[in-house]
Protein backbone atom coordinates (compact mmCIF):
# COMPACT_ATOMS: atom_id res chain seq x y z
CA UNK A 1 0.00 0.00 0.00
CA UNK A 2 0.80 3.40 -0.79
CA UNK A 3 2.54 4.91 2.92
CA UNK A 4 0.38 8.36 1.99
CA UNK A 5 -2.33 6.51 1.80
CA UNK A 6 -1.60 4.55 5.23
CA UNK A 7 -4.02 5.48 8.45
CA UNK A 8 -3.48 5.15 11.41
CA UNK A 9 -4.21 1.76 11.71
CA UNK A 10 -2.75 0.02 8.88
CA UNK A 11 0.24 1.80 10.10
CA UNK A 12 0.35 0.53 13.53
CA UNK A 13 0.01 -3.38 11.87
CA UNK A 14 2.42 -2.63 9.63
CA UNK A 15 4.98 -1.81 12.03
CA UNK A 16 3.84 -4.41 13.90
CA UNK A 17 4.49 -6.89 11.22
CA UNK A 18 8.07 -5.59 10.83
CA UNK A 19 8.83 -6.33 14.18
CA UNK A 20 7.56 -10.10 13.79
CA UNK A 21 9.43 -10.19 10.27
CA UNK A 22 12.58 -8.24 9.66
CA UNK A 23 13.49 -9.37 6.23
CA UNK A 24 10.16 -7.64 4.69
CA UNK A 25 12.05 -4.22 5.85
CA UNK A 26 14.14 -4.21 2.67
CA UNK A 27 11.14 -5.32 0.61
CA UNK A 28 9.29 -2.49 1.92
CA UNK A 29 12.04 -0.15 1.09
CA UNK A 30 12.19 -1.03 -2.41
CA UNK A 31 8.15 -0.93 -2.45
CA UNK A 32 8.19 2.69 -0.84
CA UNK A 33 11.04 4.14 -3.04
CA UNK A 34 8.38 2.98 -6.14
CA UNK A 35 5.83 4.91 -4.95
CA UNK A 36 7.93 8.09 -4.37
CA UNK A 37 8.80 8.12 -8.47
CA UNK A 38 4.96 9.04 -8.91
CA UNK A 39 5.67 11.96 -6.81
CA UNK A 40 8.63 13.10 -8.29
CA UNK A 41 8.64 15.19 -11.26
CA UNK A 42 9.69 13.39 -14.28
CA UNK A 43 13.39 15.24 -13.92
CA UNK A 44 14.44 13.77 -11.33
CA UNK A 45 12.64 10.10 -11.48
CA UNK A 46 15.41 7.70 -11.48
CA UNK A 47 14.84 3.94 -13.12
CA UNK A 48 12.80 1.31 -12.15
CA UNK A 49 16.00 -1.34 -12.29
CA UNK A 50 16.16 -0.94 -8.44
CA UNK A 51 12.76 -3.56 -8.67
CA UNK A 52 15.62 -5.62 -9.39
CA UNK A 53 16.72 -6.36 -5.81
CA UNK A 54 13.03 -7.81 -5.57
CA UNK A 55 13.67 -10.62 -7.40
CA UNK A 56 16.12 -13.75 -6.40
CA UNK A 57 16.24 -17.50 -7.50
CA UNK A 58 13.78 -18.46 -4.58
CA UNK A 59 11.18 -15.64 -5.59
CA UNK A 60 8.00 -16.45 -7.80
CA UNK A 61 8.60 -16.48 -11.35
CA UNK A 62 5.74 -14.34 -11.90
CA UNK A 63 7.19 -11.99 -9.71
CA UNK A 64 10.36 -11.89 -12.41
CA UNK A 65 7.85 -11.47 -14.56
CA UNK A 66 6.02 -8.53 -13.13
CA UNK A 67 8.99 -6.36 -12.65
CA UNK A 68 10.59 -6.90 -16.39
CA UNK A 69 7.02 -5.90 -17.47
CA UNK A 70 7.28 -2.57 -15.35
CA UNK A 71 11.20 -1.80 -16.16
CA UNK A 72 10.26 -2.53 -20.18
CA UNK A 73 7.07 -0.33 -19.81
CA UNK A 74 8.73 2.34 -17.49
CA UNK A 75 7.41 5.59 -20.11
CA UNK A 76 3.93 4.23 -20.10
CA UNK A 77 3.71 3.90 -16.18
CA UNK A 78 4.84 7.24 -15.84
CA UNK A 79 2.62 8.68 -18.90
CA UNK A 80 -0.06 10.39 -16.74
CA UNK A 81 2.97 12.87 -16.07
CA UNK A 82 3.39 14.04 -19.52
CA UNK A 83 -0.69 14.40 -19.73
CA UNK A 84 -0.38 16.75 -17.13
CA UNK A 85 1.89 18.70 -19.74
CA UNK A 86 -0.91 18.48 -22.35
CA UNK A 87 -3.76 18.60 -20.63
CA UNK A 88 -3.67 21.14 -17.41
CA UNK A 89 -6.90 20.48 -16.41
CA UNK A 90 -6.57 17.11 -15.75
CA UNK A 91 -4.02 17.59 -13.05
CA UNK A 92 -6.50 17.29 -10.17
CA UNK A 93 -7.76 14.32 -11.36
CA UNK A 94 -7.16 11.18 -9.83
CA UNK A 95 -8.28 8.36 -12.25
CA UNK A 96 -5.46 9.02 -14.59
CA UNK A 97 -3.26 7.74 -12.35
CA UNK A 98 -5.41 4.57 -10.90
CA UNK A 99 -6.89 1.73 -12.91
CA UNK A 100 -9.01 -0.20 -10.96
CA UNK A 101 -9.25 -3.97 -11.21
CA UNK A 102 -13.50 -3.94 -11.52
CA UNK A 103 -12.40 -1.83 -14.67
CA UNK A 104 -9.88 -4.34 -16.07
CA UNK A 105 -11.52 -7.10 -15.87
CA UNK A 106 -14.21 -5.62 -18.15
CA UNK A 107 -11.43 -4.44 -20.39
CA UNK A 108 -10.27 -8.10 -20.65
CA UNK A 109 -13.78 -9.42 -21.04
CA UNK A 110 -14.42 -7.13 -23.89
CA UNK A 111 -11.16 -8.13 -25.14
CA UNK A 112 -11.64 -11.57 -25.08
CA UNK A 113 -15.28 -11.68 -26.70
CA UNK A 114 -13.98 -9.17 -29.17
CA UNK A 115 -17.12 -7.57 -29.41
CA UNK A 116 -16.43 -6.26 -33.21
CA UNK A 117 -13.03 -4.64 -32.55
CA UNK A 118 -11.07 -5.66 -35.42
CA UNK A 119 -11.14 -1.73 -36.45
CA UNK A 120 -10.04 1.34 -34.18
CA UNK A 121 -12.78 3.00 -34.62
CA UNK A 122 -14.98 0.20 -33.50
CA UNK A 123 -12.84 -0.21 -30.64
CA UNK A 124 -12.71 3.09 -29.70
CA UNK A 125 -16.50 3.38 -29.63
CA UNK A 126 -17.59 0.41 -27.62
CA UNK A 127 -14.77 0.59 -24.97
CA UNK A 128 -15.80 4.71 -24.36
CA UNK A 129 -19.74 3.18 -24.21
CA UNK A 130 -19.14 -0.10 -22.28
CA UNK A 131 -16.92 2.05 -19.63
CA UNK A 132 -19.01 4.95 -19.76
CA UNK A 133 -15.50 7.30 -20.17
CA UNK A 134 -13.60 9.04 -22.80
CA UNK A 135 -10.77 6.08 -23.94
CA UNK A 136 -7.85 7.65 -24.62
CA UNK A 137 -5.52 5.62 -27.16
CA UNK A 138 -2.13 6.37 -26.93
CA UNK A 139 0.41 7.43 -29.59
CA UNK A 140 2.67 4.01 -29.39
CA UNK A 141 -0.08 1.92 -29.51
CA UNK A 142 -1.43 3.53 -32.96
CA UNK A 143 1.81 3.09 -34.07
CA UNK A 144 2.07 -0.64 -33.15
CA UNK A 145 -1.17 -1.63 -34.60
CA UNK A 146 0.04 0.46 -38.26
CA UNK A 147 3.04 -1.64 -38.03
Amino acid sequence: MNPINMNGYKNKKLREALRNFPWLRSIRRIIVKFYYQFRVSPVKRRSLKFLLKLVSKDRHAWLKSAVDTLMECEAQVFRFQSLYEQFPALKNIKGIKVVDESTMRKINRLYQAQFGMRKLENLNNRLSHYLECPFIVVPSVLEDLKN
